[in-house]
């Protein structure tokens, strides 16, 4: 009689550990399915309006034009621009386009109420922090690295305040012996008025969501077919 309730016991807990063997898989399966959440839908880049800011240089201030590309399955924001020799991809992923857009709302409180300070921008005052990628290169961009964006604004020209997106040098995720270059980009109210027309985020959301549609059309108005 106790052989039998030992085997019975033992038998117990061998369907106890598969149940628990079972439920375990199970619930890696289900956390393996969850759906990033900057997953706006599985297409390709898609290409946004240009956008301009302007560079500052011992000759004045000269227009830069960014090329601009929407990445639908990351919800990143690829900006590409010449800046000297080199040309630059800089990612605005949607956290920076998030804190920029908290910079911007601060500069242009101040610059309305004509309170903007003429300190020198730095990493002290600026308005925001945080970390970005910048891809570089003369012929191509052949070097990336993960650095740091800062917001501030700064006076280029007498009663015109600038708001100053600075990508920070970083050493080349590959070879620490090289440094990224230091981007500074300066947009004026009407360039950042356009800028964020074009980086809305709901107008983002909207072009994929069209996409979708055309992708998965299946009739057209004179096609026919079943039931039509």
């Amino acid at each position: 009689m106790k052989n039998q309730i030992v085997k019975t016991i033992t038998l117990l807990m061998m369907c106890l550990s598969i149940i628990v063997s079972f439920l375990g898989c199970a619930s890696k399966n289900v956390q393996e399915e969850v759906v990033d959440p900057n997953f706006i839908g599985d297409f390709g880049p898609i290409q946004l309006e240009n956008a301009f800011a302007v560079k500052s240089g011992l000759s004045g201030i000269k227009a830069l034009e960014m090329e601009m590309y929407f990445i639908p399955r990351t919800n990143n924001v690829e900006c590409y621009f010449r800046d000297g020799v080199n040309k630059i991809c800089l990612i605005l992923s949607p956290e920076n386009r998030f804190q920029v857009e908290e910079a911007v709302i601060e500069y242009m409180n101040n610059y309305q109420n004509m309170s903007l300070s003429t300190d020198k921008p730095t990493r002290k005052n600026a308005y925001t922090r945080g970390e970005t990628n910048i891809s570089w290169g003369v012929m191509g961009l052949a070097r990336n690295a993960d650095t740091n964006l800062r917001t501030n604004h700064e006076f280029l020209e007498e009663n015109k305040p600038y708001f100053k997106i600075t990508i920070e040098s970083a050493p080349d995720n590959e070879d620490d012996s090289t440094y990224s270059p230091t981007v500074e980009l300066y947009f004026s109210p009407a360039h950042l008025e356009e800028l964020f027309r074009i980086l809305n985020q709901d107008t983002l959301v909207e072009m994929v969501r069209e996409k979708e549609a055309e992708a998965f059309k299946f009739e057209t108005e004179t096609s026919g077919g079943y039931g039509f």
